[in-house]
């Protein structure tokens, strides 16, 4: 799809309705709800009744807003998170207070899908932290890519957002 939106602004219901396919509850306490059985189909259920291994790569925290709790309940087999990466790691590959860098996390990704002695397909969840603010360009790729170094002026990000969903 070259474009998803969620039906609300808020990580945990927009996730849920993409996943989901369904609506999202806007009243009540998502917490309460998602701690109870979870009868939808999703995309990652769907795929492991089809033989394929799910994971959940995140370059942030999963614990914040339970998210963990919900990609546990939509049916992802193995979790990643930077907080259960060792000390050195995270250290290391910090992007900015919400996380890792996202080409690390992608390593981390690529690692498990080749760790299987016995290749079967895989359904593979890619949560980036870059996404949020600071939206922080480490100095190493202006370097190497200078196409992107606009980035990092707010003037032109704004331009370039709003382009981009027009």
């Amino acid at each position: 799809f070259p474009r998803v939106y969620a039906t609300f602004p808020s990580t945990l219901r927009g996730i849920l309705t993409m996943i989901t396919g369904g609506y999202t509850s806007t009243q009540g306490s998502i917490f309460t709800q998602i701690s109870h059985t979870f009868r939808r189909i999703s995309v990652p259920s769907l795929f492991n009744t089809a033989g394929y291994r799910t994971a959940l790569f995140a370059s942030g925290r999963l614990g914040f807003e339970k998210l963990d709790l919900l990609w546990q309940k939509l049916g992802i087999q193995k979790f990643f998170d930077s907080t259960t990466a060792s000390a050195e790691w995270q250290q290391k590959n910090k992007l900015s207070s919400w996380g890792a860098r996202d080409e690390k996390t992608l390593d981390k990704a690529f690692e498990w899908i080749d760790s299987e002695k016995v290749k079967s397909p895989v359904f593979v969840t890619i949560f980036p932290c870059s996404t949020h603010h600071p939206y922080v360009v480490p100095g190493d790729l202006q370097r190497d890519h200078p196409e992107i170094r606009w980035l990092n002026r707010p003037e032109d990000r704004k331009e370039k957002y709003h382009h981009t969903v027009r």
